[in-house]
């Protein structure tokens, strides 16, 4: 069994052979307990590396990277693309030093946050983050194909797909693979982890 070590160099390893990614998005099938842990190990990796990282959480209504991070404030992505009167600067946590930082998902139940990722303050929220980090990693919901997500991952430079071993439909995948392209995105990698 490769360790998560192991995996992290292999996609950093791919990403760099592929020209290197600022802006990634990570998206699997159903819930996969590994994807958070994914996230975080990377933005770690990377920051250890001193790349200036940001997490962006648009997996509404899960509180496992706000967990991972110990994050106290509540306020998040919902909080700023929904009530239009939070700074962007309320929202962002530095979580290890000033080189790792993390947006949460935000107070917002996970009902009403259908339309978020569509609004247009989600662009500017995009376009002030991206000058400022080296590495902006997107973490989403689970895929679902009803859900208009195209313009978040029309952002990413490319997506990692991330499936836990066993519970994993591979007629899902095949959906996801085939969304992906008809949204002209890139999928830099594929991990199957273990739970």
């Amino acid at each position: 069994m490769v360790s998560m070590r192991e995996t992290l160099r292999q996609i950093n390893s791919g990403l760099e052979i592929s020209g290197g990614s600022s802006v990634i998005g990570f998206i699997t099938t159903n819930k996969s307990y590994s994807q958070p842990t994914l996230v975080a190990n990377l933005a770690m990796m990377y920051k250890q590396a001193g790349d200036k990282t940001l997490i962006i959480d648009t997996d509404f209504g899960s509180e496992s990277l706000t967990n991972v991070f110990k994050v106290q404030n509540k306020l998040g992505l919902s909080d700023y693309l929904d009530k239009g009167n939070v700074n962007l600067n309320a929202v962002i946590n530095n979580v290890s030093g000033e080189d790792l930082s993390f947006i949460a998902p935000g107070t917002l139940g996970k009902a009403d946050t259908n339309y978020l990722l569509e609004d247009p303050r989600f662009n500017v929220l995009f376009d002030e983050v991206k000058d400022k980090y080296k590495r902006v990693l997107i973490n989403t919901a689970p895929f679902n194909i009803s859900r208009n997500e195209a313009g978040i991952f029309s952002l990413c430079d490319g997506v990692i797909l991330v499936s836990d071993l066993n519970s994993t439909r591979k007629k899902d995948v095949v959906q996801v693979v085939k969304q992906m392209g008809r949204l002209k995105v890139k999928i830099l990698g594929y991990v199957n982890a273990k739970k």
